[in-house]
């Protein structure tokens, strides 16, 4: 699988368990900070990973990789504040 790949479906998945949370402790309706929160939260794990790969030296930090990092956990939170609003 492609590394961008792999990066998308992290954000994704981190983007995922923060809808989910967020349901289970306000329910349907989250709080804008809440949403703020986890629209940034794939950034800063994009990131930090990024940061971590050109400090050890494991890997190369690109900036391609925290972008679809960060877009990917976007998506759900963005998916569900459209549900939100017009369902």
């Amino acid at each position: 699988m492609n590394d961008l790949k792999k990066h998308f479906l992290a954000g994704a998945a981190i983007g995922t368990a923060m809808v989910l949370l967020g349901i289970l402790l306000f329910g349907k309706y989250l709080p804008d900070l809440y949403t703020a929160i986890a629209f940034l939260l794939p950034f800063f794990v994009g990131a930090l990973y990024e940061a971590y790969q050109y400090v050890s030296g494991d890997g190369t930090a690109e900036m391609a990789d925290i972008t679809f990092t960060w877009t990917g956990g976007m998506l759900p939170v963005f998916l569900w504040k459209l549900i939100e609003n017009f369902i």
